[in-house]
C-alpha cells in the first residue's frame, strides 16, 4: 500500500476511535462533540459575524470557509466538522512528501493532532498552509512558501513564531517580509 494511503487509513481509523469513544466513554450525543470548545465559537462567527468584541481573538478565515461549505451544506455544525475532517488529510500527506513517511506518520497518529482535527476546530487551516509552505520551501518557491506562512500566520496568529525556522534555512530575509507584515 502507498504510503500516503497508510497515512489516510490510519487517520480514519484514529478519528473513528476518537469519534466511537467519545459517544461510547463520554455518553454525549454529537452535537457537543462538534461543538467542543472554541468550535461554537466559530460556527457562532460563520452565522452571525463579529457582533461582540470577545470574537475578534478567532480568525476569520475558517468561519469564513465554515460559512462558504455552509452555502451546500445548510448546517454549520456539519459545515466545520466536514470542512475540519476533509482539510486534516493535507498535512500528513504532505509531511510524507516533504520529510519522510516516518515523520509523517508520528504527526497523523499525534492525539492532539486526532482530536484538534476531528472536532471542527481552526488548527487544521494553518497546519494545511504550513505544511505546504514546507512543501514550497522544499523545491525551493520561497515566494510561494512566504505567501502560504503569511495565509498559515494570518489564520493562527502564533504562528509568527515559526519564522526563526524559515531564516535558519533560507537565510533570505526579503522573501520573509510578506509573512512578517501579515503575521504581526
Amino acid at each position: 500500500m502507498h504510503n500516503s494511503l497508510k497515512l489516510i487509513f490510519y487517520l480514519l481509523i484514529s478519528k473513528f476511535v476518537l469519534y466511537v469513544g467519545y459517544i461510547v466513554i463520554i455518553h454525549d450525543s454529537f452535537h457537543h462533540f462538534v461543538t467542543a470548545w472554541d468550535s461554537a465559537n466559530f460556527e457562532y462567527i460563520s452565522i452571525h459575524g463579529y457582533n461582540s468584541a470577545y470574537y475578534y481573538a478567532f480568525s476569520p478565515i475558517y468561519p469564513l470557509l465554515i460559512k462558504s461549505l455552509n452555502y451546500i451544506i445548510h448546517r454549520t455544525s456539519v459545515s466545520a466538522l466536514l470542512l475540519t475532517n476533509a482539510l486534516s488529510f493535507i498535512p500528513p500527506i504532505v509531511i510524507n512528501k516533504v520529510f519522510n513517511y516516518r515523520t509523517a506518520l508520528l504527526f497523523t497518529l499525534f492525539p492532539t493532532y486526532i482530536v484538534f482535527t476531528t472536532i471542527p476546530y481552526s488548527d487544521v487551516i494553518p497546519l494545511v498552509f504550513l505544511s505546504l509552505s514546507f512543501l514550497a520551501l522544499k523545491n525551493k518557491k520561497l515566494l510561494t512558501s512566504s505567501i502560504l506562512v503569511s495565509i498559515a500566520i494570518a489564520s493562527f496568529y502564533n504562528l509568527a513564531l515559526t519564522l526563526p525556522s524559515y531564516l535558519i534555512r533560507w537565510k533570505k530575509l526579503h522573501y520573509l517580509i510578506i509573512p512578517i507584515v501579515i503575521g504581526l
